[in-house]
């Protein structure tokens, strides 16, 4: 797993692309909204009972900080973006 830590005091980020079966482990995260452009992302947040899949076209923005645990349902591509509060 790659960790990004603090990834909320970020901008944009290009693209990611990962290959299925893949994660990618978010720290601290909070306000980061990732928008799936190709396949399809499960996402795992810390302290939250219930994991959100997100398919190409649609955003989910992480609503907690802690660690998130983005996988990847195939070959899947997705942006993270710094959402202002």
């Amino acid at each position: 797993m790659d960790a990004l830590t603090n990834v909320a005091e970020r901008e944009a980020r290009p693209a990611i692309g990962i290959a299925g079966g893949s994660l990618l482990r978010l720290v601290n995260a909070r306000g980061m909204q990732v928008q799936v452009e190709q396949g399809v992302v499960w996402i795992t947040q810390e302290g939250d009972a219930c994991d959100v899949i997100v398919r190409r076209g649609e955003s989910f923005r992480l609503d907690r900080n802690g660690v998130a645990v983005l996988s990847a349902c195939g070959a899947t591509a997705f942006t993270l973006v710094s959402v202002k509060h």
